[in-house]
């Protein structure tokens, strides 16, 4: 049975397709639920599977879950069904592992004609440091901050760190939930960590006026378009603060 796995189709064309994971229970005789496993097992399965024909499937762990990396790094969660068989969240396609004494050797995908995929040496994608923090900094900044640097001290080359995108992501993520204050302490972190980067001091400015410290916000700023002189942005928010005291 021929199962579709664009996740475009939640909630369009199909009555079935308001309830994915009620279906999915059904199919899969197993009630939707996170692996019981422990994290030490879960770290058996990750890698990067290669097929005959060149296509490949990464497995990786996020915190103590397992996912399958997609095209363009969107990772699927992936639930344990028995055994060695998982299902993943996004498709409900079944993934079986095949092993032996010395670990795990290859994997099935099976999703209407199955794939077959045996285990690389290809070291694994950095993961994302934005996803490894999102969850904690949504209770507490500062023990983000405190998990970052314990990551960057244990695991340096796991993590994309290098990638000042992450913790900027991570701090527009903090302001879209009205967390300002925990994004102030997100973009400083950024700017500690990228100290030239124009766009890292616009960020921290945009908290700032959210905060309301319009001050704090304005001197960011200003330190942005001495990195980047072009950065238009800060000019036109520098101008509008500039309006609002005036007033």
């Amino acid at each position: 049975m021929a199962v579709l796995s664009n996740s475009s189709w939640y909630g369009y064309g199909s009555g079935i397709a308001y309830f994915p994971h009620k279906i999915a229970s059904i199919l899969l005789d197993k009630p939707y639920q996170k692996s019981k496993m422990s994290a030490a097992k879960l770290h058996t399965y990750e890698g990067v599977y290669k097929a005959d024909k060149g296509q490949t499937r990464t497995i990786s762990m996020e915190g103590e879950e397992l996912f399958l990396v997609q095209d363009g790094g969107h990772l699927s969660p992936i639930y344990h069904k028995n055994k060695n068989s998982f299902y993943v969240e996004d498709s409900y396609e079944t993934l079986s592992f095949t092993s032996n004494e010395k670990g795990v050797t290859g994997l099935k995908i099976s999703l209407g004609r199955p794939l077959y995929f045996e285990k690389t040496n290809i070291p694994l994608p950095k993961k994302s440091i934005y996803r490894a923090l999102r969850t904690v900094s949504l209770q507490n900044a500062d023990e983000a901050i405190d998990l970052y640097y314990s990551l960057k001290a244990k695991n340096p080359s796991n993590y994309n760190f290098e990638n000042e995108g992450e913790l900027n992501r991570l701090g527009y993520y903090l302001l879209s939930q009205g967390l300002n204050h925990s994004a102030i302490k997100i973009f400083s972190l950024l700017i500690e960590e990228f100290p030239k980067s124009a766009n890292a001091y616009d960020s921290l400015a945009e908290a700032y006026y959210h905060q309301n410290m319009l001050d704090e916000s304005a001197r960011n700023y200003k330190l942005s378009l001495e990195l980047n002189p072009d950065n238009s942005n800060a000019r036109r928010m520098l101008k509008t603060m500039l309006q609002v005291k005036n007033k």
